[in-house]
């Protein structure tokens, strides 16, 4: 996935900035939330598909 968000280097402000409209990373945002990115979920997704146990932390 292609990033939309940058780390700011300026000195000045700290964190992230997008030169994406609010609009195209709201919809992105909701696709990712769609996706049910938790770690838990993802971790057995992984597994079933690979077929090998992950460890856990």
């Amino acid at each position: 996935m292609e990033r939309m968000t940058h780390a700011r280097c300026s000195g000045i402000k700290q964190g992230y900035w997008s030169p994406s409209t609010k609009e195209e990373l709201v919809q992105r945002l909701a696709k990712y939330e769609e996706l049910d990115p938790d770690p838990e979920h993802l971790r057995e997704r992984l597994e079933r598909a690979e077929g090998v146990k992950i460890r856990r932390k």
